[in-house]
């Protein structure tokens, strides 16, 4: 959804021309989602299957956005 390198418009675009596509957008995310929560288990699922039929997607509606990072002792109290 917040992804300004691939905006979620330009996959709209090339589903023009793949007519078997699936688009999934993540609340709030930017680039690089695939290590998220359930993502990992979708995309395997994919790649096994070769196909975007039949992928249960329902766990990314569930997805928050990271907290944002500051450094590794985490954010200021």
């Amino acid at each position: 959804e917040a992804d300004p390198v691939t905006p979620p418009r330009w996959a709209d675009q090339a589903a023009v021309s793949l007519p078997a596509s699936r688009r999934i957008t993540v609340a709030g995310q930017g680039h690089g989602v695939f290590m998220r929560g359930c993502i990992p288990r979708i995309v395997a699922e994919f790649l096994k299957h070769g196909s975007a039929d039949g992928l249960d997607v329902a766990c990314v509606d569930r997805l928050h956005p990271a907290p944002i990072f500051l450094d590794l002792q985490g954010g200021a109290p």
